[in-house]
């Protein structure tokens, strides 16, 4: 039970592991970077690390492992991994048993593109929220905070970790896409000054209650 955000070159996650009714942990670190300096955000599963080792190198989407290898896991999982180059993917996979089969009423391996380092995207049960509060304009961040305003399973503090950095400067060098060099139609939102300043006061309106303890990272 978990909520990962993308937006705009950010990931953002809470910190809840909780077992149905029973809330485990409030500080669990559900982001980390790859060998390959992708990120990484996960949910499921608390020890992903066999899952995480098919990806940590991997920085071409040609090369990633196939579902076969993914199920061979045998780990529980749905995550968000956005490379330095090549998007934003959405990798999951259910119970499987020994043949290798999907079972329990689990899905099997799944992955598949959702967005461009431009765009937005969001995982977990609390996922719907805060892809409701970024297609208002939220920032990956806030969109953490209002899911967990509203969803059971998602917990304060929040961590922020961002693709490109000092450490992990930019590929694109200026580009607005990070696939094509051209705008992301997908980063919906307001497009006039006047629309962007409206949205921005109603969401800090809604978030002011709320605001989040951030662990920069």
């Amino acid at each position: 039970m978990t909520v990962i955000a993308w937006k705009d070159g950010v990931m953002a996650s809470d910190s809840c592991v909780s077992d149905y009714d029973l809330v485990c942990s409030t500080s669990a670190q559900k982001i980390e970077r790859l060998s390959s300096g992708a990120l990484w955000g996960s949910a499921g599963d608390c020890d992903c690390r066999a899952v995480i080792a098919l990806f940590d190198k991997v920085r071409d989407p040609s090369k990633f492992p196939s579902k076969v290898d993914i199920a061979g896991a045998k780990t529980e999982f749905v995550a968000l991994l956005a490379l330095p180059r090549g998007g934003v993917w959405h990798i999951s996979c259910g119970p499987h048993n020994e043949a290798g089969w999907p079972e329990d009423g689990g899905e099997a391996a799944q992955i598949w593109s959702v967005t461009t380092s431009k765009g937005y995207y969001a995982i977990g049960s609390g996922g719907i929220a805060a892809l409701c509060a970024m297609d208002a304009g939220a920032t990956a961040e806030m969109a953490v905070g209002i899911a967990c305003n509203r969803n059971v399973y998602c917990r304060r503090p929040i961590h922020v970790m961002t693709l490109f950095d000092k450490q992990h400067p930019s590929p694109w060098k200026g580009k607005k896409d990070g696939q094509s060099g051209r705008r992301n139609a997908n980063a919906n939102g307001p497009r006039s000054a006047h629309g962007r300043a409206k949205a921005g006061w109603a969401l800090k309106q809604l978030a002011r209650k709320a605001r989040p303890t951030t662990l920069k990272a």
